[in-house]
């Protein structure tokens, strides 16, 4: 075997050894795995949030806040308060009616008034009962439309209230009038139960 030869055999084993060191080192060298890193490569949002777990409702500001207490309302102002009512309603039906209904807006509140007012409500109906039906319908609605107290003595029984109110006026087929009139219904405590003495139409 001349030199030559022998040269080319050396060189081929060479280049086998790279070959098989290289591929020694890539496919059994241990590489340090990416999940390694996991922890490190996390977003920081949200790592300093602190929860408060003994935060409770009554120290929110809403809770904190100081309570108002509002005074129960008096026996007397109840009292005022309940008259009102029956005075507006009283008005409204004294004002409200209609020549067709036979006074009834009166007759129905007797059981509201005094005897003295109940002698009133009846000479009133006789006498206004000569007139008859004359065939063409009147009639008058009232509303309420403000109240004031003129006087409430609750331990003397005695109390005088202002009404004043709207009165829309129909005769037979022609357009409703509409007015305002004040009244001051007059009350007394009887057996501990306001009646109406008095009622008084302003002009």
């Amino acid at each position: 075997m001349d030199k030559r030869k022998i040269q080319i055999i050396i060189l081929a084993l060479l280049i086998v050894l790279l070959l098989a060191i290289v591929i020694y080192f890539l496919w059994f060298t241990k590489f340090p795995q990416a999940g390694n890193n996991k922890i490190a490569n996390q977003p920081t949002t949200g790592q300093n949030t602190v929860v408060n777990k003994n935060l409770t409702p009554a120290t929110t500001p809403e809770a904190s806040a100081p309570k108002v207490n509002v005074p129960p309302a008096s026996s007397e102002t109840i009292a005022k308060t309940n008259l009102v009512k029956v005075a507006e309603s009283f008005a409204e039906r004294l004002g409200s009616y209609s020549n067709q209904a036979n006074f009834s807006n009166i007759s129905d509140l007797k059981l509201y008034m005094t005897a003295s007012m109940k002698n009133w409500a009846d000479k009133y109906v006789a006498a206004n009962k000569k007139s008859g039906y004359s065939g063409v319908y009147q009639g008058v609605t009232t509303q309420a439309v403000s109240t004031e107290v003129k006087k409430f003595d609750d331990a003397n029984g005695q109390a005088d209230i202002l009404i004043h109110t709207q009165k829309v006026s129909v005769k037979g087929t022609s357009s409703p009038v509409t007015a305002y009139q004040d009244i001051t219904i007059t009350f007394v405590k009887q057996n501990n139960t306001w009646l109406v003495d008095n009622a008084v139409w302003k002009k």
